[in-house]
């Protein structure tokens, strides 16, 4: 199986995954995020963690009320993993006397982060509501996170900490833009650009001379949907018997497959 196939594989099995399943993914993912902040700048990771935001998203549809409050949830969860790794340093303060504040550490490390990442999960509900089923969906998702980190950077006085418009601020020459667009069209930037992967390995064929090795590759896609599925079906299984198996698993799979090559 070919390295695209295998993104495709990991991008189907993400958009079918629920529960604790899909925050954790979302939790990750957001705390790879982090590194693409000072200090460490890793800034290409954010191609790897990004079209996990595409993904989950995707798969929110088959939640309900059109899938807005799965994709907050997961948003939260993104936005929880993002923050707690750059953020960790508040809790040096509560050091300085430990005896007397070193049991509030935990609510400050933990409890911000927590806060701040309902901005987060405001930015994947808006972008739920106004989501697509092609490509433009990453500027969908773009837009809605550069107004929830505006937001973010002005409410309540603002703490605009490590948005993510920062992770194009390593270049030099890209971090020249900000002079033009501003931080917050650097995130808008920044979103776009690190997100595509998911549509450009869920890209859609017109037919030609290649469609006899399309076709290969969307029966490889159709069998990773087919995998991840089976084991949402052992899960159902176990948690309800088979009644409920074919109701609650339907939507996850027609997402899964509506976003394959």
């Amino acid at each position: 199986m070919k390295t695209t196939d295998k993104l495709r594989a990991a991008g189907l099995a993400i958009i079918l995954s629920w529960g604790w399943k899909r925050a954790a993914i979302a939790f990750v993912a957001g705390a790879l995020s982090a590194l693409a902040m000072v200090p460490l700048n890793a800034w290409p990771v954010l191609f790897l963690t990004f079209p996990v935001m595409v993904w989950l998203i995707d798969g929110a549809g088959a939640g309900r009320l059109r899938g807005v409050p799965a994709a907050a949830m997961a948003g939260w969860w993104f936005g929880l993993g993002y923050f707690v790794p750059g953020l960790y340093w508040i809790g040096y303060a509560f050091l300085v006397d430990a005896p007397t504040f070193a049991w509030l550490m935990p609510f400050a490390v933990l409890g911000l982060p927590a806060y701040l990442a309902l901005f987060t999960a405001f930015g994947f509900a808006l972008a739920r509501l106004i989501w697509t089923r092609d490509a433009s969906r990453v500027l969908a998702l773009a837009a809605s996170l550069t107004l929830s980190e505006w937001l973010r950077g002005h409410v309540l006085s603002g703490f605009p900490w490590n948005a993510f418009g920062y992770a194009l601020s390593e270049p030099l020459a890209l971090v020249q833009t900000a002079s033009l667009i501003g931080l917050w069209g650097l995130t808008f930037l920044s979103v776009a650009i690190f997100a595509s992967p998911a549509v450009l390995i869920f890209r859609r064929r017109s037919p030609g001379p290649a469609a006899d090795r399309d076709g290969r590759k969307r029966q490889a896609a159709d069998h990773a949907a087919q995998s991840a599925a089976g084991r949402e079906v052992q899960l159902l299984r176990q948690a309800g018997g088979d009644a409920k198996i074919s109701d609650a698993l339907r939507p996850r799979v027609r997402a899964a497959i509506d976003w394959r090559a």
